[in-house]
């Protein structure tokens, strides 16, 4: 049965609609912002943030400004520590080892690696006293320094059955090492020995990072909210309780004696002094967080998939976000997969389901738009009356079987559960619960998890004035091409009965859309537009996909398709488009830096990780292959963007050998357009 998709969603006035596409476009701009960060340091009163592509960038003043630093290498840096105020270390992908001894200004390479592991993955680096230093890294891997890093050499122990990533090193003041593993291990040298010895935690889950408390007392945390402290150098551990279940990423021990973590999902716990838990911080940020210390005047710096950031004023602020703004890195990412129109192309061209029982995608779809917003003008539809009645909405539109309605999506859709929050827990769970007791008390909560989802601009306006609902439609049950008529009837049957139910919201304008392949395109062209003259309203709008000619299965290297995709988003971003660009290796970075297993250090395009974790970029898969490499989404009335495209192709194919190879490209148009019922 051949099927197409109908999309019920909100027709945000076209100015708000043309404002957020500039902000995305610009937000596409920023450098730093666009980077995650992995690594935070003092060296003196600046601080120093290391990420990845091997970016080092430092802030003189308490990270309200960040400037960059040449570090000679493209790969990812991980970690970065200052053993004194000028001298300082940087570690990363590919067994990258860095040393500055001008604080920073200036950083030369170290070779550390021994033969047999020649590029391995390094995950921290640290310093004690005495010239004394370690670096750790995947693999079991440890080098140590005793004469101030002028020399290293590989460490030798009795490992475990099965390899595993040291993510974390610590050298306490009394002489103690401690090394976190991933196998939920905790190694622990005392003074003057040298062997190690492995203490757990209890399950044995990952442990991702250390935070020195000082008088031997440290501090152990990693995936799922584990928290573990000892008050004897490692020696016996126990479990400290923390509210929330995100994983830990970072931590870090305060000038008021207070300890900090930070992780996924945009985690903050705090203890503070005499407590016995780690509670979660009022206020959040976006995106996971991988990095943090405490700056000039109690200031809280942070890392992470937005970028450099800090809190101010009980917000968190990232450099390249403002008010008028706010989408940047992670936002960014989430903003762009769920706009309708990029929910509906993915349906059609990418879906490893229907793929896998041999259904072909389809090059067509339709979907109806519907205005709902609130009747007050005092209230917005996240006032809790309209909320519920919106929410019945979406119940009654589930059930329109008669016009082939199915799988409404909107705020309470079930699948959008990407990296929220819950209030009480830092777990997954969906954006808006089936609880019918939201309240105004709530809503803070509410907004951040709509605008971590990707969601605010997309389901719902960046007002609260109006709301998105979603449904697939089947278009067998269209008859003498009458559906459109068939779908304002119901509508407008439906809003004659609002005058007895008197709901809180109305719904204001109605229009048809639909997305059709070009198969007649010729690349480096103009999009064909001889059809342009139906569409009422908006002026056509065009998606194109660009992916690998030869990519079915057996034919294509997951790693290289998304290492190919990150180079190819650079260089589109480079030609300025009158479009979003979006690459699947944006999308599989910050899943992997949010992901809840492992550590959140081994993604990159750089080639670290030859594994690429299936269902980590959602819809977008075909088979066992990465396509497309990148979707470029053009606004409404765009044109000659497919002929700039193509030279864009042209010119990267030509830079990086790839005409005539099984990693050559390919281009595809697709064509939207609305027209009002």
């Amino acid at each position: 049965m051949k099927k197409s998709l109908i999309l019920l969603l909100l027709a945000i006035p076209l100015a708000v609609v043309g404002y957020q596409a500039s902000g995305l476009a610009d937000a596409e701009q920023t450098g730093p912002s666009q980077r995650v960060f992995m690594g935070l340091a003092h060296s003196g009163e600046s601080i120093f943030a290391v990420g990845e592509e091997g970016v080092i960038r430092f802030s003189d003043d308490n990270a309200a400004n960040w400037h960059s630093v040449s570090s000679g290498v493209e790969h990812t840096l991980t970690a970065i520590e200052f053993a004194s105020e000028k001298r300082g270390w940087a570690v990363g992908h590919n067994g990258v080892v860095l040393q500055t001894a001008n604080g920073g200004r200036n950083w030369q390479p170290v070779h550390v690696a021994t033969e047999e592991h020649q590029g391995p993955a390094l995950m921290d680096v640290a310093f004690g006293k005495d010239q004394m230093g370690l670096i750790v890294g995947d693999d079991n891997l440890i080098f140590a320094t005793r004469d101030g890093g002028e020399s290293w050499y590989r460490e030798v122990y009795e490992a475990g059955r099965y390899p595993s990533a040291h993510n974390a090193a610590l050298l306490l003041d009394s002489g103690h090492a401690l090394i976190a593993t991933g196998a939920g291990e905790i190694l622990v040298r005392a003074p003057g020995e040298n062997q190690w010895s492995r203490k757990y935690g209890p399950d044995r889950k990952a442990l991702l990072g250390m935070v020195d408390l000082g008088s031997d007392r440290v501090l152990a945390f990693g995936a799922h909210g584990q928290v573990l402290e000892t008050m004897d150098a490692g020696a016996t551990w126990t479990e400290v309780e923390a509210t929330s279940s995100a994983n830990y990423l970072a931590g870090a021990r305060l000038g008021d004696g207070s300890v900090v973590l930070v992780g996924s999902e945009g985690m903050v716990a705090r203890r503070k002094v005499g407590e016995a838990m780690f509670l979660q911080e009022e206020q959040l940020p976006p995106g996971a967080l991988t990095g943090v210390v405490e700056g000039q005047n109690g200031r809280l710096l942070v890392t992470g998939a937005q970028g450099v950031g800090f809190l101010v004023d009980e917000d968190y602020h990232f450099d390249g976000m403002d008010e008028a703004n706010p989408y940047t890195g992670y936002l960014l990412t989430k903003a762009l997969l769920h706009r309708p129109e990029m929910i509906q192309f993915l349906g059609l061209t990418t879906s490893s389901f229907r793929r896998s029982f041999g259904e072909v995608p389809e090059d067509r779809a339709a979907w109806v738009s519907v205005s709902v917003s609130a009747t007050s003008e005092t209230e917005d539809v996240l006032t809790p009356a309209v909320f519920h009645d919106i929410h019945q909405l979406h119940r009654d539109l589930s059930e329109q079987r008669e016009l082939g309605l199915f799988r409404v999506k909107s705020l309470w859709s079930e699948d959008h559960t990407h990296i929220v929050i819950d209030r009480s827990t830092g777990t997954h769970h969906r954006v808006v619960s089936q609880r019918n007791d939201y309240n105004e008390d709530e809503r803070p909560y509410l907004e951040r998890r709509m605008l971590q989802a990707g969601m605010v601009g997309n389901f719902i306006s960046e007002d609260s004035r109006t709301m998105i609902l979603q449904a697939e439609v089947d278009l067998s049950k269209e008859q003498n091409g009458d559906l459109p008529a068939a779908l304002a009837s119901f509508f407008k049957d439906y809003q004659a009965g609002f005058d007895e139910h008197s709901p809180g919201y109305t719904m204001d304008q109605l229009e048809y859309v639909t997305i059709e392949k070009l198969y007649d395109q010729v690349p480096g062209t103009a999009p064909d537009t001889t059809n342009d003259k139906k569409a009422v309203g908006a002026p056509p709008q065009y998606i194109y996909e660009i992916g690998l000619k030869a990519g079915e299965p057996g034919n294509c290297s997951q790693a290289e398709a998304v290492r190919l995709s990150s180079y190819l988003e650079d260089h589109l971003t480079d030609a300025r488009l009158d479009a979003d660009v979006f690459s699947v290796a944006k999308l599989a970075k910050y899943n992997k830096v949010a992901w809840r297993e492992g550590n959140w250090k081994g993604f990159s395009a750089d080639g670290y990780e030859e594994r690429y974790r299936g269902g980590v970029h959602l819809l977008w898969e075909r088979s066992s292959c990465v396509n497309p490499l990148a979707v470029v989404i053009g606004r409404s009335g765009a044109q000659n963007v497919a002929e700039r495209i193509n030279s864009v192709l042209a010119q990267f194919e030509q830079a990086r050998g790839l005409a005539d190879t099984d990693s050559s490209l390919n281009l595809n148009t697709y064509r939207i357009t609305r027209s009002a019922l």
